[in-house]
């Protein structure tokens, strides 16, 4: 809460947690646009598929007649359902957990006619490739890891789905960075407390089944071993 152990504002710790807060959102936000990237080269993606977007933040500095100064972490307010679609420990939401009570599922018959039908300048895609949001969620921490050199994963994905955007808006993640390729460094905790460096990401990927979108997101990147 960047107050030291006496009760005093502790400046110099408010204001390293909201330079790598948005340190961290800034990352996510790049590899958010790569991703995005990557899903409109898809050819036969379902246009309704979501995109990812992490929100903008600020630092402002207050000052108080008590406190002093201090950082504050301003961000746009999310509207709507907040959720999370995974964490920083292997956890990541299904496609089951959706509530079932609140789909209006009917079957169409043979005699109905509200059938879709196509024509000849708008024909119906027999082959569209479909997703759900918790697999694009899944598929862009996945993707976020490669698209990185294998270095960090951003997850911990959490906020709200804009239906009218089809764009999963997102805010505070945690990215868990390792560079094998420098052992003799600490590599934990480059990202702060949350950042569980290779453990971090050795659990994604013990919970992880990679869906449809992981393989089309991750072509195209040198292997890095």
């Amino acid at each position: 809460d960047g107050m030291d152990k006496d009760g005093h504002n502790n400046w110099e710790a408010r204001d390293k947690f909201a330079k790598r807060f948005c340190k961290v959102q800034k990352a996510a936000r790049v590899a958010a646009q790569s991703f995005n990237k990557k899903l409109d080269d898809i050819f036969n993606l379902d246009p309704d598929t979501a995109r990812v977007k992490f929100l903008d933040c600020s630092i402002y500095y207050l000052t108080h007649s008590q406190k002093g100064e201090f950082a504050v972490i301003v961000e746009r307010k999310l509207e709507g359902s907040f959720q999370k679609w995974n964490n920083n420990n292997g956890w990541h939401r299904c496609r089951n957990e959706t509530n079932s009570s609140n789909l209006n599922i009917s079957t169409v018959t043979e005699e109905d006619d509200n059938i879709e039908s196509g024509t000849e300048n708008n024909p119906i895609s027999l082959d569209s490739l479909f997703v759900t949001k918790e697999e694009v969620a899944q598929a862009f921490s996945h993707f976020s890891y490669i698209h990185s050199g294998k270095k960090m994963l951003i997850c911990d994905l959490q906020g709200v789905y804009d239906r009218s955007k089809k764009t999963l808006t997102l805010t505070d993640p945690v990215i868990h960075y390792h560079d094998a390729r420098k052992v003799k460094k600490h590599n934990r905790g480059v990202y702060g407390r949350t950042d569980m460096g290779q453990k971090g990401i050795q659990d994604f990927f013990k919970t992880h089944k990679c869906n449809c979108l992981c393989e089309l997101v991750t072509k195209g990147f040198i292997e890095v071993s």
